[in-house]
């Protein structure tokens, strides 16, 4: 392909994506999609400059590169495509970084975790032990598991996608988690409560709208009469009723539901360490409660 070809079929594209009603923030990967619709790999994510090294000028990554250009030369401040998918945080020796969760495109990846982690060292990667490997694709796992499973709901594509109450629920846990990663990046010390605080707020959400969507019978009222804010009790009592299953994670619900006061005074003896390992334990009991609701199957191997 070249220059020419390229801006030729952008254009039919386009007017295809158009007329299909597609508006005009989704329209890049709709349209790197009709471009190679063969292609499985990883599009989206820092620290791929090598993999654009070694692709043509129209292929994978700069082909898509390409295509967001010209939207954004062609529409302005009407195109605007969010293309992270998340990120989980994680300590290699003694220090925080975040695992980037791509975007990935198609079936069967192959993805390099290594190039995953933002701000690391080529000397810090080296000095990465078998440990150390280990728990970053696990915590990778998790994490991608976790975004593409919440993708998944949230399109809509193959499951009946939350409405009212639960859609209500699911997009405030959703924000909780977002929060706790904003404030984990830029928190002093003595601000890092608030993150043990998103993290628990998240699970509760994530609990609850397991019982609005999937219990069934929960107005918001019930939920405020019944529950509260007693998640390692009451509500998770409440879901075990059902899901006996989710017993094996009372550690993490115990992990999460820290208990604290973040309006009035900072508590001592919280570190990154302690706030990972709370927003670990919210991810993995919200991506247990829509496996359980949704029938989810795990997006890795």
């Amino acid at each position: 392909m070249d220059e020419i070809i390229f801006l030729n079929r952008i254009e039919e594209i386009n007017l295809e994506l158009i007329s299909e009603g597609v508006p005009v923030d989704k329209r890049a990967l709709a349209a790197f999609e009709k471009f190679d619709p063969r292609y499985e790999g990883i599009i989206i994510g820092n620290g791929l400059q090598y993999l654009k090294d070694t692709q043509g000028e129209y292929e994978a990554i700069n082909l898509l590169e390409k295509i967001q250009n010209w939207y954004k030369s062609r529409y302005g401040e009407k195109f605007y495509s969010h293309l992270d998918v998340g990120a989980m945080p994680i300590i290699i020796q003694g220090e925080i970084y975040f695992l980037r969760i791509p975007f990935v495109y198609g079936r069967n990846c192959h993805i390099n975790v290594a190039q995953l982690i933002d701000g690391i060292t080529e000397s810090m990667l080296n000095s990465m032990k078998k440990d150390d490997w280990e728990k970053a694709l696990n915590i990778f796992q998790l994490g991608f598991n976790f975004f593409y499973g919440i993708g998944e709901i949230m399109d809509g594509l193959h499951h009946p996608e939350p409405t009212g109450l639960a859609k209500d629920l699911l997009e405030r846990a959703l924000h909780n988690i977002e929060s706790a990663l904003a404030v984990m990046k830029v928190a002093p010390v003595d601000k890092l409560q608030n993150c043990c605080f998103e993290a628990q707020q998240a699970t509760e959400k994530f609990m609850k709208f397991y019982l609005v969507y999937k219990v069934g019978g929960f107005t918001e009222e019930d939920l405020i009469k019944k529950f509260n804010h007693k998640m390692s009790t009451r509500i998770f009592g409440e879901i075990k009723k059902t899901l006996p299953e989710i017993e094996q994670l009372e550690e993490d619900i115990l992990n999460v539901d820290y208990k604290m006061e973040v309006r009035y005074k900072t508590l001592n003896g919280i570190d990154y360490i302690r706030i990972v390992e709370s927003f670990y334990s919210a991810v993995k009991i919200s991506l247990f409660l829509i496996q359980k609701a949704f029938d989810l199957k795990s997006h890795t191997k």
